[in-house]
């Protein structure tokens, strides 16, 4: 029986913005992709809206008047988990900047775009979540940069280093047998 592969895009090589048109696509066991997010080689995930994706939120840039703890306070009491159900990264050259995974809960992409909105709308967040990673006709085409991966044409420090979770918690379309269909009209 052949091992499960998983899809990611490696953006090389990455000199300029009109690379980032020029990604090669990837299909890895779990454990090779770990391995391989190790190092930096420009991996990203795209972010289909038919597709099935852990639940995740990329923070672009946290407003001046809350933190990321707030934010994850309110990530737990809006799906109704505890804490320890929220892993993360900071990329740490941009003030603000995480991607925030629930790893026990999967969606489609087109419905964590309406989860997120809501979520936004419940708790006044009028910036800082970036929804075009949901959007593939956006500029990013849904395009989500993976842990340990330099932000293309940047220089070293862009990366989101992990700063709760494993690099299995990030694979956003690796979905474990325990990662369940959040229940959406909770």
């Amino acid at each position: 029986m052949e091992e499960q592969k998983y899809t990611v895009y490696q953006a090389y090589p990455r000199k300029s913005k009109e690379d980032m048109k020029k990604f090669k696509k990837l299909e890895l066991p779990i454990d090779q992709l770990s391995l391989l997010l190790k190092y930096d080689l420009g991996v990203h995930e795209y972010i289909q809206s038919d597709s099935n994706y852990k639940l995740v939120i990329d923070l672009d840039s946290i407003c001046e008047n809350t933190t990321l703890e707030k934010i994850i306070s309110n990530i737990c009491e809006f799906l109704n988990i505890k804490n320890d159900d929220v892993v993360y990264t900071t990329n740490f050259n941009k003030k603000g900047s995480h991607h925030i995974v629930i790893p026990k809960f999967y969606l489609k992409g087109y419905e964590q775009a309406d989860l997120w909105k809501r979520f936004k709308k419940t708790y006044n967040y009028t910036n800082g979540i970036d929804e075009k990673i949901y959007n593939e006709n956006s500029k990013c085409g849904g395009f989500l940069r993976l842990p340990n991966q330099i932000k293309c044409y940047m220089k070293e420090g862009t990366e989101h280093i992990i700063q709760k979770g494993t690099i299995k918690d990030f694979i956003l379309n690796y979905i474990p047998e325990n990662c369940k269909k959040y229940n959406l009209s909770i």
